[in-house]
């Protein structure tokens, strides 16, 4: 069978890792051309111009709900290896392939932890009257759960036999 098992772990954690990465790329580059596009204040926005907010509000409510704890889970899965378990299967931890998995766990993690924090620090709705649940005062409690968001896998990594 040429598809995706999910008793393949090695795979999946090659997959996964891969993919988040990409989405990480994908919203730095939405960010930015984001921001060259009201740099220079054009009034010729193509349509992908015109929903890339509403997909970067669309993720920054999953980020600043659930998704870090997977994401963090999947780069610090590709950063601490012990050989012969059960996520990276034979490979060699440390050697050959594996450095570029690292490079993309190591990128990945600085990526998405400067994401999260520029999301955290500006992703809010200050109005008290707004329908949307994420609407409240501004304060630096989204910093705290984030930290303990990219904390519990680092534990769960670091400590594998709780």
């Amino acid at each position: 069978m040429n598809s995706i098992q999910l008793e393949d772990t090695k795979g999946f954690f090659i997959i996964s890792l891969y993919i988040v990465f990409a989405i990480q790329i994908a919203v730095i580059v939405c960010s930015l051309l984001l921001t060259r596009s009201a740099y220079l204040n054009s009034r010729r926005e193509g349509s992908v111009i015109v929903y890339m907010p509403k997909i970067l509000n669309i993720y920054a409510v999953l980020i600043t709900t659930f998704l870090s704890l997977p994401i963090f889970d999947i780069f610090f899965n590709s950063l601490i290896c012990r050989n012969n378990d059960s996520t990276h299967g034979d490979s060699t931890c440390y050697r050959d392939i594996y450095w570029l998995h690292f490079l993309a766990g190591l990128l990945g993690t600085i990526f998405h932890t400067i994401i999260s924090i520029g999301i955290c620090l500006l992703f809010i709705d200050l109005n008290p009257h707004s329908t949307s649940p994420f609407a409240g005062p501004k304060s630096r409690i989204n910093l705290v759960k984030l930290a303990l968001k990219a904390a519990l896998p680092l534990y769960i990594h670091i400590d594998f036999k709780v």
